[in-house]
């Protein structure tokens, strides 16, 4: 009985600890390099900006433990800052942002949602869409994005990068997350 309830607590324990996985600046660092294959990723600068704060490299990690590496409402973006002006002041600039998806009103909800059809619109750059983390065909994209309703939607985030190593080559044309209420 002993050995049982051991073995029942222990399974717990793992499975807790794999679905509440913190977020790391390893796990940032590579979903940038999946994004960016190409990205000299180790000679960037790097800021990070959680929830509007600012960090370096050394202060963020311990402010990624709250947030969770399995959050189905987290959003990563990253920005690269190339041009002639930030070029001068700090050259090879990586800005990466973490946030918390927030909670849409309908009228946001409907506006969103035109736009993720519109982004279908055009059939050569179709991004790939996930609805309740589950991604679908591109040709089930626009027919089931179309039937969408926004009072059944509870957040929708739109990425402009996501990792094509993960998500297949229609990640170079960006990613949708849709949540519905069901």
């Amino acid at each position: 009985m002993r050995i049982g309830s051991l073995i029942f607590f222990l399974f717990l324990f793992q499975l807790n600890v794999l679905l509440g996985q913190s977020l790391t600046k390893e796990y940032l660092d590579q979903w940038i390099q999946m994004s960016q294959p190409h990205l000299e990723f180790s000679k960037k600068e790097k800021i990070y900006i959680l929830e509007g704060v600012f960090y370096d490299s050394t202060s963020v990690e311990r402010k990624l433990t709250n947030y969770s590496a399995n959050e189905r409402f987290l959003s990563i973006e990253y920005f690269l800052f190339d041009s002639i002006l930030t070029t001068i002041f700090r050259p090879n600039l990586l800005i990466v942002t973490i946030n918390q998806a927030p909670t849409l009103k309908l009228k946001e909800k409907k506006k969103e949602l035109g736009s993720v059809e519109n982004m279908f619109s055009d059939k050569s750059k179709n991004p790939v869409l996930i609805i309740n983390n589950k991604q679908l065909t591109s040709k089930a994209s626009k027919r089931i994005i179309s039937a969408l309703k926004a009072r059944n939607i509870d957040r929708i985030i739109i990425l402009e990068h996501a990792p094509l190593s993960t998500y297949g080559e229609s990640a170079k044309n960006g990613l949708i997350k849709i949540c519905t209420k069901n």
